[in-house]
């Protein structure tokens, strides 16, 4: 595995991690457009630490994985 696959896992098991009813890896459902604007003001309420730059690239990388 290449250090940017890595990178990529890493950041979609986040995405898992704090929001298992939308990202699912054995199962992915087809998210909202803007979804990222959505999850922002989520992060924002609850104070995780997670910038809006690493958002969408996590969400990037999901999308784009071969399973989505």
């Amino acid at each position: 595995m290449t250090k940017r696959q890595r990178k990529n896992r890493k950041r979609i098991n986040r995405l898992v991690e704090l929001w298992p009813e939308l990202f699912n890896r054995e199962k992915p459902q087809p998210l909202k457009v803007e979804i990222p604007d959505d999850l922002i003001q989520d992060i924002a309420i609850r104070k995780l630490a997670f910038g809006a730059g690493t958002l969408h690239a996590a969400v990037a990388s999901y999308v784009q994985s071969p399973h989505y």
